[in-house]
C-alpha cells in the first residue's frame, strides 16, 4: 500500500522489513539464477555484489591502472572491454537459445565477451539483472519486496 492509498498518517507507522528488500539468498548470488529471455532461450547469471566477490575483484584488477587518475580517464574501447570481460568470467554462468546476426552462439565465457561486445545494449541487461537483489532472494521474499 502506498502513502497515497493509507489513511492521513497510518503509513508512518507501518514497519520497512530490511531483511525481506534488501537480504538475498548468498547461494542463489553465486550459484545464479535462470532469466528467461524468450520460450526457448535463457542465461544463467550471478549477481553482482552481496556474497558474490568475483565480479569487483576481477574489475578492480581489469581498471587498477588507472585507479589513480581515475577510472573517468579511461578510454572508452578499453573500459568497455575490460568490462564486457567481467561480464563474460564473473556473471554469465551459462545460456542456451542465444543467436547473433542469425548464427547460434553456444556458451563459452569468449563467446559470451564477445556478444557483450557486439551488443551492448545486451551487456547494459545484463548487468540490470545482476544488480536486482530481488531475482536472488528467496521465492517468499522476493515477492513480498515487490509489494
Amino acid at each position: 500500500m502506498s502513502p497515497a492509498e493509507c489513511p492521513a498518517g497510518d503509513f508512518l507507522f507501518m514497519p520497512f522489513n530490511i531483511d525481506k528488500n534488501f537480504i538475498a539468498n548468498p547461494d542463489k548470488e553465486k550459484e545464479g539464477v535462470v532469466v528467461q529471455l524468450g520460450s526457448d532461450s535463457w542465461i544463467r547469471i550471478s549477481r553482482i555484489g552481496g556474497s558474490n566477490k568475483k565480479f569487483g575483484k576481477l574489475f578492480a584488477e581489469a581498471t587498477s591502472a588507472y585507479e589513480q587518475i581515475g577510472l573517468g580517464n579511461m578510454p572508452e574501447e578499453e573500459a568497455v572491454e575490460a568490462l564486457a570481460k567481467c561480464i563474460a568470467e564473473a556473471v554469465v554462468l551459462d545460456w542456451d537459445g542465444i543467436e547473433l546476426g542469425g548464427e547460434a552462439v553456444p556458451y563459452s565465457v569468449e563467446n559470451v565477451k564477445d556478444v557483450c561486445l557486439k551488443a551492448p545494449e545486451f551487456a547494459g541487461f545484463i548487468m540490470d539483472k545482476a544488480k536486482d537483489i530481488t531475482l536472488f532472494q528467496d521465492e517468499a521474499e522476493a515477492q513480498e519486496a515487490k509489494n
